[in-house]
């Protein structure tokens, strides 16, 4: 509301507002409501008679005074402004704070880079085209975009190592007085194993043995990163997806080859790999599914097929008979019962896949093991996983007579549920 009274206040002024009852205003009809056979003759529709007349009735200049209080939270309060002439510079332009807007190590480089050829566009502001200005700014920012890494490093160290950075300064790095006293004032510092020293241009690398190998200047002198920096986070996750998620000494692997020496990098990248979502998905340990109590039957002592689950397996082409021009071939199933309680199992042969063969053999299985009292099956009508014969054959089962014939004898029959195998793993 405050911003809304600024806009109203400069583009007018007090003298031009007036003030109108509330019989007057045609608002009010749309908030108070009208009849509908007064709303033709109504201001709503014709609009008020001040508004058509020059003067007379139009509402006087309010004369009075309205002061403002000095506590009203509605009025916008006047702050004056300080002005500061700085020189940018391109090692000062990244402060403390300005890492933490950014979530990738890609868009800081490319935002970085942006800034620091705005920052020379500016030192030579003196060139009045601003289209030369836009082309050159395309064609500087691939250029920068190398340098971009030198400005970020250096404005990290700052922040991480500013103790260590002004206690070797003026230290000589190659001379043998100049490292006995970089040591000296990096004794009570945790980078004193790192045997550190500032290159050149400005950098704290890592010390060491390596400065007459052939190897590259960032691989024999990485650089020194802290690793509570956000921007070390930001390389640490780059690396890491560069290297597709693998695990934590190939991630440190690709950050060392890269030039960059993570202090604690070991702890920084486990925990970097603990905290990643895709690394959670692919290395995620496998859920176990609890299952259910066992049945009854299966945990009840009984004799020795008192609970039986049964199941037909085969076929087999046997001989049943010679024959002047050769051999009669039949088909034989196996019919076999299981107990569920000892693992006992009994086998019957089948010479047909109908009801009355299954009869026969459920009768002999009974007149030698006695009758049982739970019997458990797959379901004959939908036999999972399975396209065979002997499946369709099962499927096409006269049950009800079976059925007659076991409630006769006592005994209970008892499907698996459709779809659920495993409920026969006793005797599958």
């Amino acid at each position: 509301m405050a911003n809304r009274v600024e806009i109203i206040r400069k583009i007018s002024t007090p003298d031009q507002w007036r003030y109108i009852e509330s019989y007057k205003n045609p608002a009010d009809m749309a908030t108070r409501g009208l009849q509908d056979k007064d709303l033709a003759e109504s201001d709503w529709l014709n609009g008020p008679e001040f508004l058509k007349c020059n003067t007379g009735d139009a509402p006087a200049p309010d004369t009075e005074q309205l002061i403002p209080s000095v506590d009203d939270p509605e009025v916008c309060k006047e702050e004056k402004s300080r002005t500061t002439n700085i020189k940018p510079n391109e090692r000062t332009i990244l402060h403390k704070g300005v890492f933490k807007k950014f979530s990738s190590w890609s868009s800081l480089r490319r935002a970085t880079a942006a800034l620091i050829v705005k920052v020379r566009l500016f030192k030579q502001r003196n060139t009045a085209d601003k289209a030369l200005h836009q082309e050159t700014e395309q064609l500087l920012i691939p250029v920068v975009l190398t340098q971009v890494t030198e400005v970020t490093v250096k404005a990290v160290q700052h922040e991480g190592f500013k103790k260590e950075l002004n206690a070797i300064a003026h230290v000589t790095p190659q001379s043998p007085s100049g490292i006995m006293e970089r040591k000296r004032n990096l004794k009570k510092s945790h980078l004193y194993g790192l045997d550190p020293y500032i290159d050149d241009t400005g950098i704290l690398r890592v010390g060491g043995r390596l400065r007459r190998s052939n190897l590259s200047s960032n691989e024999k002198h990485p650089v020194i990163l802290p690793k509570n920096h956000h921007v070390s986070k930001l390389l640490l996750c780059y690396y890491h997806k560069e290297v597709r998620h693998q695990c934590r000494q190939i991630t440190h692997g690709a950050l060392r080859n890269a030039g960059y020496w993570l202090v604690s990098g070991h702890a920084a990248v486990s925990k970097l790999i603990g905290s990643c979502v895709t690394c959670k998905r692919l290395r995620g340990s496998t859920l176990k599914q609890q299952m259910a109590d066992l049945p009854p039957d299966r945990i009840e002592a009984a004799h020795p097929f008192t609970n039986i689950g049964f199941d037909v397996f085969g076929r087999w082409a046997v001989q049943t008979r010679r024959t002047r021009g050769g051999a009669a071939n039949s088909k034989r199933w196996g019919l076999v019962f299981t107990c569920l309680a000892s693992r006992a199992i009994h086998i019957e042969l089948l010479e047909t896949m109908d009801a009355s063969s299954f009869l026969c053999a459920l009768r002999r299985f009974f007149a030698i093991r006695r009758p049982a009292l739970r019997l458990r099956c797959d379901r004959g009508t939908n036999f999972v996983g399975a396209k065979t014969e002997t499946d369709q054959a099962l499927a096409e089962m006269d049950k009800e007579s079976v059925a007659g014939y076991l409630s006769e004898q006592g005994c209970e029959w008892l499907f698996n549920p459709p779809h659920a195998s495993h409920f026969g793993g006793a005797w599958e």
